[in-house]
């Protein structure tokens, strides 16, 4: 038996800020950080001393009929115009499942300073697959991607850097759902990759997926679904043998078994020790389940999901689920009451009892031996005709805001969380959606005083009340309905500026009766900060 490690926990947060924040004042947090080298496990703003940035959208189609048209978002927080190009490749599918390549469009494009424009692929390739390179002179360019279709809306930041390795502790072959992977070669070298997956029967190599091409500047649609026997969930890998790629991941559930929706994610570059979900819901009809994969070949993870209610003084604390996660293989913990959610039944703990019902919270998955795991989360929403709707009034109590949710809409989405916090973080927000912030303070000692701020139109002006406001150390900050608070037409985006690193993360839930996307804020410029645990 293992013995509980959490009552005896001694943690360290140790951040250092390379960012002044707009006031000028000084960051009060402990500044012997550790900070992140070179590219972390989920996209990042080149920021400043970089002479400019890229980015890689890759997972969507491009004609007006398809299942997940994609759009891209570029949102400009530099005060000067942003001038770049965005070359599009197309593939398409044919009789075998073999792809034929399509010649690239490159476009050029300028955004405004403090401005966002969108731009559709299916406008330059209205071809079946499409991805993008987009490429510009400015460091504080931030790119997100819309994909559309008759299951709904999902969306995600693009992916900021290629990678020999890609990982998604999430996915589904469900029996109603289709999970297409879009490996994306931008490079002008052919590229070999190796698909792989980890399923509640254990690790699976098929065979179709052992050494599969990827040429120069192509863009490979795969259907896993096609290949991989129906898994409520599993994990998957995509590991080059030769050269670097792009990884992103379309999942659809069609409604045939009750639950629609569809989600676009990047895969992660690389595992992590720590990974920080700040939206955790309460609502009813709302399940969220967290895939734990261990990538290792060799070292089995131990490894801790912890859950941080809301008013802990009140609402007490929950004990971890403590998880050991052999090599190549994935674990599962599921909260909520599971109505239509995909369960996993050889490799799912329920901690619904657990988990006080109706009381938000924040997800921490970290592991304690220094074996570096994915962590992906899974949220799925019934429609709204089966559910209450929820109702309340906005009230602040300990740097925390709750606000009525208004009625509850289907919708599934996956998300990876953050392995790292920052200073300046940046969300874009859709027109026609409900949207929803969530910032963690995952400190166990510092006070983080943060601003938000609405940017559009080459305008930025403060969110209401939320300037200069404490979030207390292990609190989050939860602003709903944005919609409301922020009458803007247009597509516009959230600056989050703090005096000590934290991590947002953005819950939308566009018009109509399904659709529900969840993605964590990019960071803007500056040093970005490890996360650190210490146990003992």
């Amino acid at each position: 038996m293992r013995i509980p490690r959490w009552p005896a926990i001694i943690i360290l947060l140790a951040c250092i800020g390379g960012l002044i924040w707009l006031d000028q004042r000084a960051t009060d947090y402990d500044h012997s950080a550790i900070v992140v080298e070179g590219k972390p496990a989920f996209p990042v703003a080149a920021g400043e001393g970089s002479l400019g940035s890229t980015w890689y959208c890759t997972g969507g189609t491009g004609d007006t009929a398809g299942i997940a048209d994609q759009v891209v978002t570029i949102a400009n927080a530099d005060l000067v115009p942003a001038v770049g190009t965005v070359t599009v490749f197309g593939a398409q599918l044919i009789e075998g499942g073999s792809p034929v390549f399509i010649t690239p469009e490159i476009r050029s494009i300028e955004v405004a300073p403090n401005s966002a424009t969108t731009f559709a692929l299916g406008e330059v390739l209205n071809v079946e697959y499409v991805a993008a390179l987009l490429e510009f002179d400015s460091a504080s360019v931030v790119v997100t991607h819309t994909v559309t279709g008759p299951a709904g809306v999902g969306a995600s930041p693009c992916a900021s850097n290629a990678s020999s390795n890609w990982y998604f502790a999430g996915g589904t072959t469900a029996r109603d759902a289709l999970q297409l992977l879009l490996v994306f070669n931008p490079f002008a070298d052919d590229a070999v990759v190796d698909i792989t997956f980890a399923t509640d029967d254990g690790a699976r190599a098929p065979q179709v997926f052992d050494g599969v091409p990827v040429p120069a500047r192509s863009l490979v649609p795969i259907d896993v679904t096609e290949v991989v026997a129906r898994w409520p969930q599993l994990s998957t890998s995509v590991e080059a043998r030769t050269g670097r790629v792009v990884v992103d991941r379309l999942v659809r559930f069609d409604g045939s078994e009750g639950l629609a929706g569809l989600s676009v994610a990047t895969g992660s570059p690389e595992a992590s020790e720590v990974w920080v979900f700040p939206v955790g819901l309460a609502e009813p009809g709302v399940t969220q389940s967290y895939s734990v994969f261990n990538p290792s070949f060799e070292e089995t993870a131990e490894v801790d999901i912890e859950v941080r209610l809301d008013s802990p003084e009140t609402n007490g604390a929950v004990e971890p689920f403590e998880l050991s996660i052999a090599p190549r293989r994935r674990v599962i913990v599921e909260i909520g009451d599971g109505a239509l959610h995909p369960s996993s039944a050889n490799a799912t703990i329920t901690g619904t009892a657990r988990v006080p019902a109706g009381i938000g919270h924040t997800v921490t998955v970290r592991t304690f031996n220094q074996v570096p795991i994915v962590a992906e989360q899974l949220t799925t929403a019934v429609d709204a005709n089966s559910v209450a709707e929820v109702e309340g009034e906005a009230e602040t109590t300990e740097g925390q805001v709750a606000a009525s949710t208004g009625p509850l809409r289907g919708g599934v989405t996956f998300a990876t969380g953050a392995p790292v916090g920052s200073t300046r973080q940046l969300l874009v927000v859709q027109p026609g959606t409900s949207t929803s912030l969530t910032i963690a303070n995952p400190s166990f000692s510092t006070i983080a005083r943060v601003s938000v701020v609405v940017v559009a139109d080459g305008a930025a002006q403060a969110l209401g009340e939320f300037t200069d406001i404490e979030i207390g150390a292990q609190r989050r900050l939860v602003i709903n309905n944005l919609d409301e608070l922020v009458p803007i037409g247009e597509t516009y985006f959230l600056m989050v500026e703090s005096s000590a690193p934290v991590i947002a993360q953005g819950m939308a839930r566009p018009e109509g009766p399904t659709g529900m996307n969840t993605f964590v804020a990019t960071p803007v410029g500056g040093e970005l900060v490890v996360l650190d645990f210490f146990a003992q």
